[in-house]
């Protein structure tokens, strides 16, 4: 296993708030992402894994539980649903961000400006020799991802 760089590229991003019982609260912005055309991730069999999104959650008011992975977050799979139904599949990337970070973002988002691209490292795939990444999800049910960055562009005066 190694770790790798991968970039993801924003497509379009939500921000969900919800208020729940007993006083918690969760705040999120959620973006549709496409994987950098230079790597492909497959699952043992071959399948690429091409469908990804990308959940960014504030820490201070972040409900999670802590899956005891260390890092900023973690990648899963969900598999497609027997019915059909509007639920979707594919591979989830969660990270948490200080809340500092979590603010800058979510005014950068509502100014109408996505960023250019994620950088996420990423412990757990297998290197193959043919630019291939496996992810061996008997194996590894989730991905940690060590780290997050973000580009984003702003025009010149």
């Amino acid at each position: 296993m190694a770790i790798v760089s991968l970039a993801l590229f924003p497509r379009h991003a939500s921000l969900m708030l919800e208020q729940g019982s007993y006083a918690s609260s969760e705040m999120r912005l959620d973006f549709g992402v496409s994987l950098d055309s230079s790597k492909q991730i497959a699952d043992l069999d071959g399948s690429a894994l091409d469908d990804w999104s990308l959940r960014i959650r504030d820490a201070s008011s972040s409900v999670c539980a802590d899956d005891g992975q260390h890092g900023a977050g973690s990648i899963r799979y969900r598999p497609p649903p027997p019915n059909n139904s509007e639920m979707s599949s594919g591979c989830m990337v969660e990270v948490v961000l200080s809340t500092a970070a979590f603010a800058s973002l979510l005014a950068i988002c509502i100014a109408g400006k996505l960023p250019e691209r994620f950088g996420l490292e990423v412990d757990g795939l297998d290197d193959s020799v043919d630019d291939r990444l496996t992810w061996d999800r008997n194996r590894l049910s989730s991905l940690t991802v060590i780290s997050l960055s973000l580009i984003v562009d702003f025009p010149s005066p």
